[in-house]
């Protein structure tokens, strides 16, 4: 039996990545403390994971969805969204408070495609 911290070595690049992406490190480790092999523990992550039917957050927002997300929690203080993907793109526009500031200065027309194109860049890389 592969001690729990390999486990997750046993697996390509790509799948570790979407495993610890979906699931998050503390739920990975906790899966490979009941998993017997690379296997049986690649399949119990998929089952964590679930149906892409049942996993909706987990889809990468369509980029005017994103921006729809922003904009409906721009008098928030501290956002929350559908996916990381979205606070990726707001964090690299400078984080939450900086991003709204620029905008501010700027049409809504021009703040939304700054936006949707820097999460288009995201989504694509």
């Amino acid at each position: 039996m592969d001690s729990p911290e390999n486990l997750i070595d046993g697996l390509p690049e790509d799948q570790q990545k979407i495993l610890l992406e979906r699931l998050g490190e503390a739920q990975v480790e906790e899966i490979a403390g009941e998993a017997t092999s690379v296997t049986s523990f690649y399949n119990l992550c998929i089952r964590a994971i679930g149906s892409p039917r049942t996993v909706k957050s987990m889809r990468v927002p369509k980029p005017f969805d994103a921006w729809d997300e922003i904009y409906d929690q721009k008098e928030k203080s501290e956002p929350t969204f559908s996916h990381p993907m979205i606070a990726k793109v707001v964090k690299h526009l400078g984080g939450w408070s900086r991003m709204w500031l620029d905008f501010s200065y700027k049409k809504e027309e021009k703040a939304r495609n700054t936006f949707i194109m820097k999460y288009r860049d995201a989504i694509d890389a």
